[in-house]
């Protein structure tokens, strides 16, 4: 996906009413656009909005953004303060006139009259599946997240995830990316290398101890960190170098928390970037610090700036770009669904101490028990003992369908795990 195209994520209003829409600026026919005339007209307006900054080329349509209430007003500053203006419906029209361009944003199109249509049936279908598809592929993981659909992966780097994730879960997590990889702790991470770009790992669930996790993805062009900040399943946001955008008033001139994303639309109040931020694992970032990276140069080394701000480990992005290997990596295979989760459980059952230091209280609680023979016998005991009680009760007259079957279920769920147990501890050496 080309980093020309900016998804304006604050559509929804604020409390305030106030939200950032996303427009495209047509040029008349094969023309230039003059982005300095674009500005000098809304600044002189007093309008809240930015428009895209660096050359286009001739006919090409920029990016801008305006900043729109709840009524489709525009925002303005009068006098030094910031109010609402005209509407968007009267203004815009205006505006196309007077510069001979076509104003589009996501409900309205506008043309000078003057001109033939700028932004016709044909072109306006065009146009908006292409802007639908740069959003949908900014909404999602890999695979919509980037556009590996559209081209060979192969000879990209592998994507690289940084995550909680114990080293028992990897042989699911390969079977459900469809990939190899490789894996080592650094710095309190699992950093994990896998065989190929583009994986898809929207099949693999995510425990509250094992988030937040980043993904680096790469589709030759632009990069990006898509960052899962709760438990549940990718695709997570979605963060990459977006557009420069040039506003008509800086924060030094105006005083509103929408004009830093005018700027920087990372720094919009509803971007991803800040769904980033206000979770739980990132509240202590400098969201200034982190947008500044996001919009840096888009090099080798622009994962690990991201990286950095975000606390995340920087070797993830070394290893993502071949600058770095993973320290005493280990392997691991992707299998069939049955064999994956056989390993899973097995690797679980028989983890050493260094795994089981980074489980949850339970967790460990579960390693302590098998640790010891005459503890995990009483236990396998006294939940087959239980589910015999159970299965006694589930068949006493009076009990309804649901509660046989809820008792049941409860019966084979604790016999199941006795004769899991039993097997699991007969291939232990203690």
């Amino acid at each position: 996906m080309s980093a020309r195209v900016a998804t304006v994520s604050a559509e929804t209003p604020s409390k305030d009413g106030v939200r950032a829409e996303q427009a495209w600026l047509h040029p008349a026919g094969t023309e230039r656009f003059d982005a300095s005339a674009a500005l000098a007209y809304l600044r002189a307006a007093g309008v809240l909005a930015a428009v895209q900054a660096g050359a286009v080329e001739p006919g090409e349509p920029v990016d801008a953004v305006f900043l729109l209430d709840d009524d489709d007003r525009v925002i303005v500053v009068e006098d030094g303060t910031v109010t609402r203006g005209e509407s968007i419906s009267t203004f815009g029209p205006r505006m196309a006139a007077e510069l001979g361009l076509g104003v589009e944003t996501g409900e309205h199109q506008f043309t000078d009259p003057r001109q033939l249509a700028v932004v016709d049936a044909d072109v306006t279908s065009d146009d908006e599946a292409t802007h639908d598809e740069a959003t949908d592929e900014e909404a999602g993981g890999c695979g919509d997240g980037c556009s590996c659909g559209s081209f060979d992966p192969t000879g990209l780097p592998g994507d690289v995830l940084v995550s909680h994730k114990v080293d028992s879960f990897l042989p699911v997590l390969a079977h459900h990316a469809e990939a190899g990889l490789e894996h080592a702790w650094v710095d309190g991470w699992n950093v994990v290398r896998f065989d190929r770009a583009c994986v898809d790992l929207s099949d693999d669930a995510w425990l509250p101890h094992e988030v937040p996790a980043a993904v680096l993805i790469t589709d030759g062009e632009t990069r990006y960190v898509e960052v899962l900040t709760g438990w549940g399943v990718f695709p997570g946001e979605m963060l990459t170098r977006l557009l420069d955008l040039t506003p008509t008033f800086t924060t030094a001139e105006v005083d509103h928390r929408f004009v830093p994303g005018l700027a920087n639309l990372h720094l919009l109040p509803d971007s991803d970037l800040r769904r980033v931020l206000n979770s739980p694992h990132f509240r202590d970032r400098d969201a200034g610090a982190v947008a500044e990276a996001l919009q840096s140069a888009p090099d080798e080394f622009w994962s690990a700036r991201v990286l950095t701000t975000l606390g995340l480990p920087v070797l993830a992005a070394d290893v993502h770009e071949g600058r770095s290997d993973l320290p005493a990596a280990r392997r691991v295979e992707a299998r069939s669904g049955l064999r994956s989760l056989f390993d899973s459980v097995v690797g679980y059952h028989e983890a050493g101490e260094e795994e089981v230091a980074r489980r949850t209280p339970f967790g460990k609680a579960y390693a302590w028990v098998q640790a010891r023979p005459a503890v995990a016998g009483t236990l396998y005991a006294t939940e087959t003992a239980t589910a015999a009680v159970l299965l006694a009760r589930a068949n006493r007259p009076g009990r309804s369908r649901w509660a046989r079957t809820g008792v049941r279920t409860l019966a084979a769920t604790l016999l199941l795990d006795a004769a899991m147990g039993v097997a699991l501890r007969s291939r232990r050496r203690d």
